[in-house]
Order: structure tokens, then sequence, then C-alpha cells
């Protein structure tokens, strides 16, 4: 075997495969569904899929076990919440609609890890300029920051001038 054809061969197996794209678009979309009809859908903004598999450079399960879809849901925020508190949300949502599934926290994410595939789904808030959250030149805000495909969180005081 020629090291072209090897490297041919390999490369095609590291691709996922029609069915594996079909059952993870298929728990895609019943995790979506779920969550519209989750007690605090209302407080959802957006949700979105993001990382390998929105880029289409996910490995199959079988050549990295850790493979995972990265859904991101984005949440109001009115009442100033810590991080932490959507982290619980999720967890609670996961253990109560998906009962024989492996569920776990992990920073900054919940796992929700399926017989096909394991998501991780990453609370996140779209910061927030004046309205309610505007108080005596204080902004008070959740930061997103995309680090090696994972979405941190991390809470912080602005107070109109940087440093």
């Amino acid at each position: 075997m020629s090291v072209l054809s090897y490297l041919t061969n390999l490369s095609s197996q590291l691709v996922l495969s029609t069915d594996e794209r079909i059952n993870i678009s298929v728990s895609l979309g019943f995790l979506k569904t779920r969550l519209n009809n989750w007690s605090h859908s209302g407080d959802i903004l957006e949700q979105e899929v993001f990382g390998s598999y929105d880029r289409d450079t996910i490995l199959p399960r079988k050549y990295d076990e850790g493979s995972d879809v990265d859904y991101m849901i984005v949440f109001k925020n009115p009442n100033n919440y810590q991080p932490e508190t959507f982290r619980g949300w999720l967890k609670k949502f996961a253990e109560d609609k998906y009962t024989r599934s492996e569920i776990y926290l992990d920073y900054p994410t919940t796992v929700l890890e399926l017989s096909h595939i394991k998501f991780e789904l990453v609370p996140a808030v779209k910061p927030m300029w004046g309205g309610d959250i505007y108080d005596s030149g204080q902004y008070h805000h959740l930061l997103q920051m995309a680090v090696h495909e994972s979405l941190y969180v991390e809470e912080y005081n602005y107070r109109g001038q940087q440093d």
C-alpha cells in the first residue's frame, strides 16, 4: 500500500458517516424541542451549535471518544444570575429529560452523554448595556470568551473606565 492510498483511506475513515450525521441531527432536533418546551424556555434567547460539529471537523467516536457537539444556550439574565445558576438549570433539565443518559458538570458546561454522541451544553448570556442593569455608572454582565473551543463565562464589573 502506498503512502498516498494509506492517507486517503485514513482520511475517509475520519469523517462522520451519513448515519452518524443523521443520528446527531435527530438528537439535536430533540434537544432543541425539549429545551423549547422546558420550564425555563422563556428565559432562552437563542440556541446555537458551534465548534467542530458546526465546522464539519468532528471526528467519529470510534476514533475520538471525547468527540462532542458544543451547544450554546443563550439566556436572558434580567436578575443578574451567576453562571452557576444556568449550569444548574441545564443539569436539572438534562436529568429530567434524559433519565437514561449520563449527565455531569464539566466547567464551564453541563455534559449530556448519549449512547452515540456527547453534548456539551454551554450556558451563556449576551452582554447587556444600558436598560435596567445601568446602576450608578456600573455595568454588570457576563462576558463570553471563546477559548479552546469552550465558552468560558466570566463575571466582571465595568465602571465606565478601562484600566
